[in-house]
């Protein structure tokens, strides 16, 4: 763990409008969160429940205050982190803009990474099943959006979610193969 970060009300404000879209269900809540905390104890102090905003508000107080999963790595910035590899350029941008607010004692030149072969290799199982579960989530999503495309007829705003669903699903498939 390292210092308790403090967030400003705009930073807050961000960081709720970013996350929001991804933290709809529980499901997808421990989905992405098992993936971006892979093997942390805060995960154990999460609750998964209730509606989005609360849950996301409660979400940043418990990660600021956690502080670094790794060192040089809030687990904050390694949720927006995860974020970023599957979001549009955009929400790139807001992400990195957050990063020294959320990750004040960052040090990215140094990775986290397991020190033993042991070590290294509870770290893959452990992000393998992050990345399964992630996977069913969106395999999940993506079957209702093909429900909703059948119940409603072609709607530009459901093709572009599945499309973005699908695109997820494929990098989540290209990361399990790379473990």
């Amino acid at each position: 763990m390292g210092c308790v970060m403090k967030l400003d009300r705009d930073t807050l404000n961000e960081l709720i409008e970013l996350l929001a879209p991804h933290m709809g269900s529980e499901n997808e809540r421990r989905a992405l969160l098992s993936y971006a905390l892979v093997g942390s104890p805060v995960l154990a102090s999460i609750d998964y429940g209730g509606s989005t905003q609360p849950f996301i508000i409660n979400l940043i107080n418990r990660l600021a205050a956690y502080g670094n999963i790794a060192p040089g790595r809030s687990a904050l910035w390694a949720l927006l982190k995860t974020l970023k590899a599957y979001v549009g350029e955009d929400k790139q941008a807001r992400i990195d803009a957050l990063r020294e607010a959320v990750n004040p004692d960052s040090d990215e030149a140094q990775p986290a990474w397991p020190e033993s072969d042991e070590e290294e290799s509870k770290y893959k199982q452990e992000r393998a099943l992050a990345i399964k579960r992630m996977m069913l989530t969106r395999q999940m999503s993506i079957t209702e959006y093909e429900s909703a495309l059948a119940d409603l007829g072609n709607n530009e705003e459901i093709n572009r979610r599945l499309d973005t669903e699908r695109s997820f699903l494929a990098q989540l498939e290209q990361e399990l193969q790379s473990l």
